[in-house]
């Protein structure tokens, strides 16, 4: 050590983290273990190197959706002792609180990122399947969740109604109308389940045969509207949009696009644009 904090504060990192991992390696946690009264007692003692790297871990597996018990067996935390470090790791907020802030945001960054099918949300948490995302959107405490799921399924169900899932030698994509059921469109959501996410319909959409007898366009605004916020600011234009909710089937001439920008935002695309594109969406 050469007496200089600033040279030598990597090498007491790197010694920090040997050691660390060392202990853990021998079947020890990350914690002082004393003798008390009633036994063991694990307590929260370290250096405020290997605490801030705790913190960030443990942060960083929130963001992938990990739950309790799977931080404490990756950590070496306690369950006793979880709940205090979390709360000190994000800023007083309980393991609830903070997976709702945290995978909340984590998942308006994605879908700022053109990332907004179920599937491809959940390749993107490394402690979350495509079950998990859905439930996640729908049931937990995310109040932005709903409307997010809304403008999925209904997207997905225009996918999947219409087929059109192959190029043909041409480039263009064939499709052929198919009917829409929970089982079917749950399967091409990449659920594992179908009762919930008929339930979900049932519930935020007003069901399938609604949908179907009514047609999913009617709905345009209702399904749509939020997630064409999240979106809009990457779309060149009105038709490109419409094109990646899937909505280009149902508004294809001139007028038609114009009627889906005043359904979507009450407004033309250029003002919606403009509007939206300086919003930032975040779970405080």
């Amino acid at each position: 050590m050469s007496g200089n904090f600033e040279k030598d504060k990597f090498k007491i990192i790197s010694l920090e983290d040997y050691w660390i991992d060392k202990f853990k390696s021998e079947g020890n946690d990350l914690y002082n273990v004393g003798l008390a009264r009633s036994g063991k007692l694990s307590t929260y003692r370290r250096s405020s190197y290997g605490r801030r790297d705790l913190h960030e871990k443990i942060i960083d597996l929130i963001s992938h959706g990990f739950k309790g018990p799977e931080i404490s067996r990756l950590t070496g935390i306690p369950k006793g002792s979880l709940t205090e470090v979390i709360r000190e790791a994000c800023n007083g907020k309980r393991l609830k609180e903070a997976r709702v802030e945290i995978i909340g945001n984590t998942i308006l960054d994605l879908i700022s990122e053109d990332i907004f099918t179920i599937s491809s949300l959940a390749q993107n948490f490394r402690g979350m399947s495509s079950n998990d995302v859905f439930n996640f959107l729908a049931y937990s405490e995310f109040e932005l969740g709903p409307d997010i799921l809304k403008g999925m399924i209904a997207s997905a169900y225009i996918a999947y109604r219409f087929n059109f899932d192959h190029l043909t030698s041409v480039g263009l994509y064939e499709w052929s109308l198919r009917d829409v059921t929970a089982e079917g469109l749950a399967e091409y959501l990449g659920l594992d389940y179908f009762q919930r996410l008929s339930d979900f319909v049932n519930a935020e959409m007003g069901g399938f045969r609604n949908i179907k007898n009514r047609g999913i366009q009617k709905y345009t605004r209702e399904f749509f509207s939020f997630l064409a916020k999240l979106i809009i600011g990457d779309r060149k234009d009105a038709d490109k949009l419409l094109e990646k909710l899937h909505l280009d089937f149902y508004y294809s001439s001139d007028k038609e696009v114009s009627k889906a920008m005043l359904e979507l935002f009450n407004m033309s695309f250029e003002r919606a644009k403009l509007q939206y594109s300086r919003v930032i969406f975040r779970v405080k």
